[in-house]
């Protein structure tokens, strides 16, 4: 009996403690606080909403995270070129389309680019930067796209002599030594370009050089120069030498042979 009687005292001391539960805390933070992910509605709670559980109470303390209000931007790329930030921003290309990248400092934030394609000239691009909280801040971006350069011109010299191309069918001669076209240039626009063709091996005699220039919008223009290589007066020299030895030589023949027939008789 006696033992009965002490069974029963512990049992009534046990259901006299208080027991504290929380609702569902799955894992926190540092805090003691998380976002709430099942269940939510049972516990009068938003699907992701942030709240926190004080263990110092027997019911759980709710704390709404504040959401942010950060609708600024981190850096903006553009065609690989990282640019200054502003609200009103200026941008100088000669392209027709532009990549641009758009990092937000939060996180939750999210933005819109309402345009790349640009036409000739001004162009005007939005940049939407919306925050977690909803607050709006517009970014505006001027484009100025530069119309294509269709310049072929271009100064040449050959041996540091200028080349006139406003004659017809300009000429120069060069020495019989002369392997490759020794020449300069300066083009008038830099975003030009220059390809020469007929400038190596030059065989003697006529030579077709063509110098041809492709500005930025893709214009060509040939610019052809006749080059005359002189021949070798060396060898000149040595053929009409054994020309001459060989006429020589045929005309004592002829000559020994007539003697020859005028004493057969």
């Amino acid at each position: 009996m006696k033992k009965n009687s002490v069974f029963i005292c512990v049992v009534l001391i046990f259901l006299c403690i208080p027991v504290v539960v929380n609702a569902h805390p799955g894992r926190t933070d540092a805090n003691g606080c998380h976002y709430c992910r099942t269940n939510c509605a049972k516990w009068g709670l938003s699907n992701g909403e942030y709240h926190c559980h004080n263990n110092s109470s027997s019911n759980t303390e709710t704390i709404v995270k504040q959401k942010s209000s950060d609708n600024s931007i981190k850096s903006i790329i553009i065609d690989g070129e990282k640019i200054t930030i502003s609200e009103s921003m200026i941008y100088q290309t000669t392209k027709d389309k532009l990549d641009i990248i758009v990092i937000p400092n939060s996180e939750y934030a999210e933005h819109e680019i309402d345009n790349t394609s640009l036409s000739v000239g001004e162009n005007n691009i939005t940049i939407k930067v919306t925050a977690e909280n909803g607050s709006v801040k517009k970014y505006n971006l001027k484009v100025i796209r530069e119309e294509l350069s269709n310049n072929t011109n271009v100064s040449i010299k050959v041996d540091n002599e200028v080349i006139d191309f406003n004659v017809d069918k300009p000429n120069i001669t060069v020495s019989s030594e002369t392997e490759n076209l020794d020449y300069s240039y300066i083009l008038e626009d830099k975003n030009s370009t220059l390809k020469v063709t007929g400038d190596k091996n030059l065989k003697t005699g006529e030579n077709i050089v063509t110098f041809t220039v492709t500005s930025q919008d893709n214009t060509q223009k040939d610019y052809v120069l006749i080059v005359n290589k002189s021949e070798n007066i060396g060898a000149v020299v040595f053929t009409i030498a054994v020309l001459s030895l060989a006429g020589v030589a045929g005309y004592k023949y002829q000559k020994k042979k007539k003697i020859s027939n005028v004493s057969n008789y």
